[in-house]
This record gives C-alpha cells, sequence and structure tokens, in this order.
C-alpha cells in the first residue's frame, strides 16, 4: 500500500471534488429524455387526472378569463 502524507491526500480530494462537482452541474442542467412511449393507458390516465383537475379549477374559480384568448390560472394546492 502506497503512504502519502495528510496535505497529498487533501490535494487529490480537492482535485477530484472540483471535477465531480463539474460532470455534476453539467448533467444536472440536461433535461431527462424520454426513450419509450407511454402506454396508452398511462396517457389515458394522465389526460384524465389532467382534465378533472382543470374542471376543479374551473368550479372553485381558480381559472379566470382575462378575454377571449387570455386567462390566468392559479394553480390547485
Amino acid at each position: 500500500m502506497k503512504e502519502m502524507s495528510f496535505q497529498e491526500l487533501t490535494n487529490i480530494i480537492s482535485f477530484k471534488k472540483e471535477q465531480i462537482d463539474r460532470d455534476l452541474l453539467r448533467r444536472k442542467s440536461e433535461r431527462n429524455v424520454r426513450r419509450r412511449p407511454r402506454d396508452p393507458d398511462e396517457m389515458k390516465a394522465l389526460d384524465k387526472l389532467c382534465m378533472e383537475r382543470w374542471q376543479e379549477a374551473l368550479r372553485t374559480g381558480k381559472v379566470k378569463y382575462i378575454s377571449k384568448r387570455e386567462w390566468y390560472y392559479e394553480p390547485l394546492n
């Protein structure tokens, strides 16, 4: 086993830490790409959930129509 001083060890750790931090930041900024299409049942379920959420927002007054083509949507919590 190789012996090294504490100073050498801290230098190696700090050098590799910079590289790892750069790699993590680079990967974090990339968008995850979906590799396979959603299956039809999943799409139907997600569509149904979205429509129900929209209808609930309309009922509770969370959607405010500003003009014919403009509206404000206050997300449900």
